[in-house]
């Protein structure tokens, strides 16, 4: 098993697809009305912000891999490697002072993992369970595939996923997992996998 990462939108998309067909709500329907205010009061512009802008990433987010913060949560000193995170976590972080969005909705595309975050929430609020097993009823079990969001029942053992973190300006805090001499190559396999959640969680 190995951490899907960004390829664990399409599947998301997929899901939320599938909503849409079947009347749960329409592609240009806002996120506050099916996710609720209170999950998305810590991001900017939210109630202006689609279904459709979620999808095709024009919602107007930094990627939040990119963001100092969420780093610093994810591989910072102190970080408890087995710590699970709730699934909007990463939402915080565009509350912070100082963080500014790219463009308003619907302005630009900007591709960010926020948008996957985001989605996973609509389909846990539209479908009434959690994302791990909509995706298992609505993907990958017809598709036949033993796949599934890990941060749900704990953390499933994966193959070694590494990251450079040479051009990034964070505090690692757990040691790096030196390969070949390139000290700042970092093992996401030794952190709990709800941090990547509906951006990437898959395995």
């Amino acid at each position: 098993r190995f951490l899907a990462v960004g390829a664990t939108q399409p599947w998301i998309a997929a899901a939320v697809l599938q909503l849409v067909d079947e009347g749960a709500f329409g592609l240009d329907d806002g996120l506050t009305p099916i996710i609720g205010l209170e999950a998305l009061y810590q991001v900017p512009d939210a109630q202006r912000m689609t279904v459709r802008q979620a999808l095709n990433q024009t919602t107007g987010f930094h990627d939040h891999f990119e963001l100092l913060g969420f780093l610093n949560d994810v591989v910072g000193p102190g970080v408890d490697p087995n710590r699970q995170r709730e699934p909007a976590a990463p939402l915080a972080f565009f509350h912070l002072r100082g963080y500014r969005p790219i463009a308003g909705p619907g302005e630009q595309a900007s591709f960010s993992g926020a948008n996957a975050t985001i989605l996973g929430m609509v389909i846990e609020a539209a479908d009434g369970m959690a994302l791990n097993d909509a995706l298992t009823a609505r993907v990958f079990g017809p598709a036949r595939v033993n796949a599934g969001i890990a941060a749900f029942g704990g953390p499933v053992p994966t193959v070694h996923n590494y990251v450079d973190l040479h051009d990034v300006l964070v505090d690692v805090g757990p040691v790096p997992v030196p390969v070949d001499g390139r000290t700042l190559l970092y093992d996401l396999s030794a952190i709990d996998p709800s941090w990547a959640w509906a951006s990437g969680g898959v395995s």
